[in-house]
């Protein structure tokens, strides 16, 4: 079954937004690096003291960059006033500690652009408000951080900003216990990071996707992004995939996805085009437009198991053969209540799909508009088998590929309960090419039947 291309228009802008942020932040910094600091040093200067002033109609940029330089020749954190701070297009290249005191808020200045760029150092924040005050456009970020080998967001709030809230590249480090809203393009987009742990964050309202961890090339990346409540995700720029998404990976290797909440993503709650070795676990999907969780593209391994998905346009994916995708677990996971939601030329409705390489274990489907099982889709099919699932009240309960070159596959022990039309049925492409074969005297050479069962 064909999936949704991440197109050429979106790969380009992804590189082209790299350029552009390598290309400001190499530029000559405000802020210079005099020292640097342990990463134990818990040293706690008061903003005050530095200069800082609160709620005042002064532009606060020029104090905080001053004691950003003074925290790092004493090697210590800045505790921040309460109260609000409106700063604009701050470059660091100093460590960035700041603690926030009874709701400190950093506001955009009209016409700033971006609230802080930082590269090469750490940058660390508890409990700060970042207000983008309603700026910025979807290729804007209200945040920028490239390198850092130690970065901590920690209990922050992300808001009012018409882009992206972070825009990390290289970075080493966490973001945890944040709440990120009210954004015109992204919560989070990690590029070329290694190992983040992006744990414990509620997202709302993105216009285009919720977190983003992208390899500008197919590599290892390593991020955790377990425990987080994300919900409300548009696709404001349109498109067959690349927007609309609750977690989106693309080429990063060895991710592990589990334990999140993903409500209400107009296209899927989590996609991972092209990257190897993802372990999607324990999720909960619920109110999606298009197929839950989605693995397609040129993608080695996968791991699906757990996960629960409930109203959606499709349940599981797990194919593009054509590009080298294969080599999938789907177990213990149900799916319910499945069936088109938007228009797309591809088939929805189903719940569980693979081509190749792929065992389907152990899983429950109910309500599947088109069929609980998909397997294969015209000559895509290879190695597949199903087996010990139950599939209750589906239009069909099992669709094969009986296309010529499908190759082989194996349904065993599944239970079909009150399928609507065929318990197990051929299909070429869209189209069924056979009659009950659950039973049947004859099946085609490639597909081997045993041990299923039907109730009606």
């Amino acid at each position: 079954m064909s999936a949704h291309k991440i197109s050429a228009i979106s790969r380009r802008a992804f590189l082209a937004a790299g350029a552009r942020l390598g290309a400001a932040l190499a530029a000559p910094s405000v802020l210079h690096a005099a020292t640097r600091p342990s990463h134990r040093a818990r040293r706690v200067l008061d903003g005050r003291a530095l200069g800082l002033v609160p709620d005042a109609r002064a532009d606060q940029t020029l104090p905080l960059a001053h004691a950003l330089r003074q925290a790092a020749r004493e090697n210590a954190w800045i505790r921040l006033p309460p109260g609000t701070l409106r700063i604009g297009a701050l470059d660091v290249r100093v460590p960035v500690r700041l603690i926030g005191h009874k709701g400190s808020r950093l506001l955009l200045r009209k016409g700033a652009g971006r609230l802080l760029s930082a590269r090469g150092v750490p940058v660390e924040l508890e409990a700060v408000i970042l207000d983008g005050n309603g700026e910025g456009g979807p290729d804007d970020a209200l945040v920028e951080i490239v390198e850092a080998s130690r970065l901590h967001l920690d209990g922050c709030r992300i808001e009012h900003f018409d882009g992206t809230a972070l825009h990390l590249a290289g970075c080493r480090g966490r973001i945890a216990d944040c709440l990120i809203r009210d954004m015109g393009n992204a919560a989070l987009f990690a590029q070329d990071s290694h190992g983040l742990r992006i744990t414990g964050n509620t997202v709302r309202n993105c216009a285009n996707n919720g977190v983003l961890v992208w390899q500008s090339a197919k590599r290892p990346d390593g991020a955790l992004i377990a425990d987080n409540d994300i919900r409300q995700i548009g696709a404001r720029l349109g498109g067959d995939g690349p927007n609309g998404n609750g977690i989106n990976i693309y080429r990063a290797g060895n991710v592990t996805i589990r334990h999140n909440r993903i409500r209400a993503c107009a296209f899927s709650a989590i996609r991972n085009n092209s990257g190897d070795d993802c372990r999607i676990l324990d999720n909960d999907c619920r109110d999606i437009k298009e197929v839950a969780i989605f693995v397609e593209f040129a993608w080695r391994h996968a791991l699906v198991r757990g996960n629960r998905v409930r109203t959606a346009g499709a349940g599981i994916s797990a194919t593009n053969m054509d590009h080298g995708g294969r080599g999938a677990m789907i177990e213990n996971n149900t799916v319910e209540d499945v069936r088109p939601r938007i228009r797309s030329v591809d088939i929805h409705g189903y719940g569980i799909a693979a081509e190749a390489d792929t065992v389907i274990r152990r899983n429950v489907v109910r309500k599947a508009s088109h069929c609980g099982l998909s397997l294969g889709w015209g000559p895509y099919l290879d190695n597949v088998k199903a087996v010990r699932n139950r599939l209750e009240d589906c239009g069909h309960g099992i669709i094969v590929s009986v296309s010529e070159g499908a190759g082989r596959v194996v349904i065993v022990e599944n239970e079909i309960v009150r399928p609507r039309r065929r318990a197990i049925a051929g299909f070429d492409h869209a189209e069924p090419v056979t009659g009950e074969l659950l039973g049947a005297r004859e099946v085609p050479s490639h597909v081997s039947l045993r041990g299923n069962r039907v109730r009606r």
